[in-house]
Order: C-alpha cells, then structure tokens, then sequence
C-alpha cells in the first residue's frame, strides 16, 4: 500500500501538471498527535501518533511509531501547506492522518477556521484503511467519489473547529488544531482533541518543479 502520495493528492487536488512559483519545501520528520472520541457520546474512541522520519516513501507508513511529514509551496499565486502522518497497524491496514491549509496570502502564525465548503483549511482521519488507489488525473477526479471508494473502518473529515499555525518557517511547521468530524458518507460524528503538528527538518528545495515530479518520487 502507497499512502503518501493519495494523502498528498487527496489534500492538494492539485492538477498533476501544475507548476510550483517557488521551491516545493518538504520537510521530512515530525509529529502528528490527536485523541478523537465519538460525538455527543459512543463507543469509538482512540489515539493517534506518527512520530518518525519518512525515509522510504514506498513503504510508507512505517510501522511502530510511524511517520509524518509537510510539504508547503506555492502555485498559481495560491499558498498550500499539508501535513500528514500515518502508521502501520499489525494488521495489513494503516492508519493516516491529514492537515490541509489553502490560502491566497503567504501564511503566517494565527487561527484558520476549518472550512468544510471551501476546503481551504481541513483535517482528517482514515482509520484502518486497507486499500487506497492513487488518481491518475487529481485535476479531474471526482473527490467525493475518490474518497468514498477507499476501502477503511472509518473516514472522518472535520465539520468545524479550527487549525493554529504557532510557527511556519524553512525549518519549522508547528501548531495545532481541534474539533469536530463527520464520517465521510454519512455515520459517526468524532470530536478531535489536543491535536498537535511539529515538522522540523531543513526541508528539501526542489526548484522549477512540478506536482507530477513529486508524485514521482512516491511511486
């Protein structure tokens, strides 16, 4: 299973072809931490921690503590970040993680509502995911479609709350975020808590790049 270039894929909805305007920053180690707990009340309920360095993305996740990792750039004058985590259970599922930011001005330290109209700032959750296929055209794909087809116990994307960028630079990504989500499709609502991000490697610049390249790279 390929999970890193679907999380990236699926956050972005980029055009494969898309050209960046800068370098593509990747920063290649971190930790993505949160509780969720089913809403009002329920039996689902869990934890989840990636904690670790991505150093073969073919295999990604990795097992025990997992991985996380953030790319951020720039295309078409519009500013991306996403940040995404996983970890292999011991079964043949994975568990991943997703936080996504769009904006039209460069970021900076502050509070982004979550938006689940616009998707210009989401978190999510794949929870025992057993099977994801990568798009061949992100430009064109059907997202709802897309993210209904993955085969995991649960799907859940944040309805409301809130992402904090306490720190956004060339060699850190940190912050946190908080709220609640829905099951994609219709089912469970979770309440996400104490959900914390923290990347912070010297990221990798790829210069005059494209999403296509990147793709690549996670084949």
């Amino acid at each position: 299973m390929k999970f890193t270039t679907t999380v990236l894929l699926l956050s972005l909805g980029l055009a494969a072809s898309a050209r960046a305007d800068g370098p593509v920053l990747v920063y290649e180690r971190g930790t993505v931490s949160f509780g969720y707990t089913q809403f009002p009340t329920g039996p689902y309920s869990g934890s989840f921690l990636s904690s670790g360095a991505v150093t073969d993305p073919g295999a990604f996740p990795p097992g025990g503590t997992g991985a996380s990792m953030a790319i951020r750039t720039e295309v078409g004058g519009v500013h991306y970040l996403v940040i995404f985590g996983g970890r292999q259970n011991t079964g043949p599922s994975a568990d991943v993680s997703f936080v996504f930011l769009r904006s039209a001005t460069p970021f900076v330290p502050g509070v982004y509502p979550v938006n689940p109209t616009t998707f210009s700032a989401i978190f999510g959750f794949v929870d025992d995911a057993t099977s994801i296929v990568i798009p061949s055209s992100p430009e064109t794909t059907n997202w709802q479609a897309w993210v209904a087809g993955i085969a995991a116990s649960h799907k859940i994307l944040s309805a409301s709350g809130a992402i904090v960028l306490t720190s956004v630079s060339s060699t850190l990504v940190e912050g946190s975020f908080s709220g609640i989500g829905g099951e994609f499709g219709g089912g469970i609502l979770a309440s996400f808590a104490n959900g914390t991000f923290s990347l912070d490697p010297q990221p990798l610049a790829v210069e005059s790049t494209s999403w296509s390249s990147i793709k690549a790279l996670y084949r």
